[in-house]
């Protein structure tokens, strides 16, 4: 009888944890920014071989359902077998989670981009208000510089006198609407030298 032996160097390396939670809010509530996990990476220890092809671990595959508050949970991370071994055995996975609510931002200033050199442009008024609906502690600390409103002057005609503003919120909101004014008017003129 012959006995093939083969020796592989045991090593260790530090991986990112993905979490594997599908994670639903009861109506009326939404998750507000990403979620947490603590610790966000974890050593693993191991043949050298085995892992060579192991980039990221993850948790167990659960969902969770009708969350209406701060969500914590301990997670155990998926097996890789015997050989791999973790420096941690479960993760903590926060996430935020808020009433549902919408508030009216004023006096958002409005940016008009891509103007040559020479010209100067205005928009009349100058900053504009509009409803934006999210978490109910989110939007209670929205700042008003937050929001991105801006009108691209690439898109400007002698002949044309208002134009509507593109609006970009932060990712952690639901939706804006009810922009008021709906159209702004934009007013040009050659900078003198």
């Amino acid at each position: 009888y012959k006995i093939k032996i083969s020796l592989d160097e045991f090593i260790s390396k530090k991986v990112p944890v993905l979490s594997n939670l599908i994670i639903t809010p009861k109506a009326g509530f939404t998750i507000v920014g990403n979620e947490v996990i603590k610790p966000d990476q974890i050593t693993i220890a191991g043949p050298e071989e085995e892992l060579a092809v192991i980039n990221h671990l993850e948790t167990s595959l659960d969902t969770i359902s009708d969350i209406d508050g701060l969500f914590l949970k301990k997670v155990p991370i998926m097996s890789l077998g015997k050989l791999i071994k973790y420096s941690e055995d479960f993760v903590n996975i926060s996430l935020n989670i808020q009433q549902i609510s919408e508030r009216i931002i004023a006096n958002v200033p409005v940016k008009i981009i891509d103007v040559p050199p020479g010209i100067r442009v205005f928009s009349s008024p100058q900053t504009i208000s509009l409803t934006v609906v999210g978490g109910v502690k989110r939007i209670a600390s929205l700042k008003p510089n937050e929001i991105k409103i801006y009108i691209n002057f690439k898109n400007w005609k002698m002949n044309k006198q208002f134009y509507e503003p593109r609006v970009i919120i932060p990712s952690d909101l639901l939706e804006w609407r009810d922009l008021s004014p709906r159209n702004l008017e934009l007013a040009v003129a050659r900078e003198i030298k």
